[in-house]
């Protein structure tokens, strides 16, 4: 019963798709903001959240099921950062908070005829480094503050975007 609906399934899935199985490899890359939101910390009106900057590399390996669906999965190098400042008695204190991760995303996309894209999916993410490093504090510099964050987790993730190379429009 179990190879009947297999087949079945097969059966169908040939007769509605239009094109071949192809499959395409990337080299990836992002720039982008970053934002570490806790709640105790977001909602306090003393400390201040400010502009940070994350990158990554990588690469991408998507299966097509025609021009329009694939199934992408990528493995990224990604670096988080997240940047504070409050004033603690008439004393502005900076602290800033650097992650160094594996991304592992998988994820659905859509591409338009114009060379734009739309994926949605998962992603499994491992912590490599946490560094945070104060300034104006009593103790200033750099330390390694890996074991007060979560080795792994799973995220959701959504994007959009176009190609700027390699597309024929």
């Amino acid at each position: 019963m179990r190879k009947l609906h297999i087949l079945l399934l097969l059966f169908l899935c040939s007769q509605y798709s239009y094109s071949q199985l192809f499959f395409d490899l990337g080299f990836k890359g992002h720039l982008s903001t970053t934002w570490l939101i806790n709640a105790n910390i977001f909602e306090d009106p003393d400390i201040v959240h400010k502009p940070s900057i994350g990158h990554g590399i990588g690469g991408k390996f998507g299966i097509n099921f025609n021009e329009e669906y694939q199934i992408v999965g990528e493995v990224l190098v990604a670096n988080f950062n997240q940047k504070f400042s409050f004033s603690e008695s008439s004393d502005m204190k900076i602290k800033s908070i650097e992650m160094n991760s594996l991304d592992i995303p998988i994820l659905f996309r859509s591409n338009s005829s114009d060379g734009g894209y739309f994926e949605i999916g998962t992603q499994y993410s491992m912590v490599k480094q946490v560094n945070e490093t104060l300034a104006n504090f009593d103790t200033e510099g750099q330390q390694d503050n890996s074991k007060d964050f979560d080795k792994s987790y799973f995220s959701a993730l959504i994007g959009f975007g176009g190609y700027m190379l390699g597309w024929d429009n």
